[in-house]
């Protein structure tokens, strides 16, 4: 093989392994980077995530705790749920600047266990 042909396999292999560090790998899932999934993803996204991670009959705790680390700000309800939420800033090119604000609210059973759990998002202004 010439110097010239060895010196371009090398370039090529060296240019498509940066190429493939520098796209992005999916992380955890956070309710942040889901406003930036095509619209039509955000939701089932986040549901997917939720009927992963907050299954029926596992500690509430733990179940808080998933829900906080995906970016969430928790605080119990008089009904003995637990309702999370994330609140994010967004500014669509030609609106005005709009409140995001995503609510998963966690109910327990009569043992303390996860029941079921409710998410909703809401776009406030714009």
């Amino acid at each position: 093989m010439s110097k010239h042909r060895l010196l371009a396999v090398l370039a090529a292999g060296v240019l498509s392994a940066a190429a493939g560090a520098a796209v992005p790998q999916p992380g955890p899932f956070s309710f942040d980077q889901v406003e930036f999934m095509p619209r039509g993803q955000r939701d089932p996204a986040a549901r997917a995530f939720l009927n992963q991670t907050v299954v029926k009959g596992m500690p509430m705790a733990s179940a808080v705790a998933a829900v906080r680390r995906a970016g969430t700000i928790c605080h119990g309800h008089k009904d003995g749920s637990v309702v999370c939420s994330h609140v994010s800033f967004r500014r669509p090119p030609g609106f005005a600047l709009e409140d995001v604000s995503w609510d998963v609210r966690i109910y327990p059973d009569a043992k303390g266990a996860v029941d079921r759990f409710t998410v909703s998002r809401t776009v406030y202004g714009g």
